[in-house]
């Protein structure tokens, strides 16, 4: 009778000894299989989008305000420069064209102007439905404002220091573009999209925003120093 407990005993305990190697083999190749083994997808590929890679190698610096503000652009963009005189003062004014090489983004510099001029009705005036800011690292002070409105959808980015720049106010009387020198001298600058001006949507200002030639523009609005 003990020889048979005895035995039966030792037979469940093999059987345990079975069951239990039978497991850790189990166990170790789901292991293996989930953790140790190299996947195909294991890498997973993000793409990166950067801003275009653009050497600003040459500069241009206005020269009748005495302010002496000086972008920088890349070769490629074309630079017209013209010096006008105010009709109402003995100073000069002098606009310069910074333009892409497609002619699709045009940066408008105007030094010395003494104000914005026009008329602004209040009752017909757009409200800014977006705004973005942006630093001016080179120029402190002042701030460029990307805007867009619900009566005029503009493309431009705009360089004033009006804290009235906010979604949900009227344009009117903002001051959109004007800016003081560190010398007192009034000046305007802006980027503007020549190819959407006419159509004037909001699905054609963001496709323009996304061009390497606007972040290019954009880069070159924020070089703004002083010679």
């Amino acid at each position: 009778m003990n020889k048979t407990k005895s035995q039966s005993g030792s037979a469940h305990l093999i059987i345990i000894m079975i069951l239990s190697l039978a497991l850790m083999g189990v166990l170790g190749f789901v292991y293996y299989q989930n953790f140790m083994q190299p996947k195909a997808s294991d890498t997973i590929n993000i793409p990166v989008v950067e801003d275009p890679a653009v050497s600003l190698n040459k500069s241009i610096t206005e020269t009748v305000t005495g302010g002496n503000l000086t972008l920088n652009y890349p070769s490629d963009w074309i630079v017209v420069s013209q010096t006008i005189l105010n009709p109402d003062q003995i100073n000069s004014n002098e606009k310069i064209f910074i333009t892409s090489p497609d002619t699709n983004v045009k940066i408008t510099f105007w030094a010395g102007v003494d104000g914005l001029g026009g008329y602004c009705d209040p009752e017909t005036a757009g409200t800014f439905t977006s705004v973005k800011v942006y630093g001016l690292p080179n120029y402190t002070g002042n701030t460029l404002y990307e805007t867009t409105t619900s009566e005029r959808t503009s493309g431009a980015y705009v360089l004033t220091n009006n804290d009235a720049i906010q979604v949900g106010n009227s344009e009117c009387k903002t001051g959109i573009g004007f800016f003081k020198a560190k010398n007192g001298t009034g000046n305007q600058l802006g980027i503007s999209f020549q190819n959407v001006l006419s159509e004037r949507s909001q699905t054609a200002i963001n496709s323009a925003r996304e061009t390497d030639n606007y972040k290019t523009a954009v880069k070159i609005v924020q070089s703004l120093h002083e010679q």
